[in-house]
């Protein structure tokens, strides 16, 4: 038996320059979401810093923002880990990397409440 699975996907690309050269245009992005249609993020980024070849997974359960923390969805993160098709971040490297850490902010923004 196949199961029918109904879902909808939407999604947005935004820049991760600094917020003196994009914020703006971000936040009128952002801004467009309504946080009652959406039932889950997933944020990905390039690496600056650690050659991958492929997607690697966070190893985090929340990022801390200026706003407020975004709580990792650490189910869904071990079932993409368990379909062996991800490698897992390591914390330093993620520290280091600046490629997501501009879109936080107004995710904690939209998504509060």
């Amino acid at each position: 038996l196949c199961a029918q699975i109904s879902f909808s996907f939407n999604y947005s690309s935004f820049s991760h320059a600094g917020y003196s050269y994009c914020g703006d245009t971000a936040a009128y992005a952002f801004k467009q979401i309504v946080p009652e249609n959406v039932d889950r993020v997933f944020v990905l980024g390039p690496s600056h810093v650690v050659c991958l070849n492929g997607c690697a997974l966070t190893t985090c359960s929340k990022y801390r923002t200026p706003i407020g923390d975004l709580h990792i969805d650490v189910e869904v993160n071990d079932e993409l880990r368990a379909t062996r098709q991800f490698d897992l971040m390591d914390r330093s490297d993620e520290e280091a990397e600046h490629s997501i850490e501009m879109q936080m902010p107004f995710i904690a923004k939209i998504m509060e409440g």
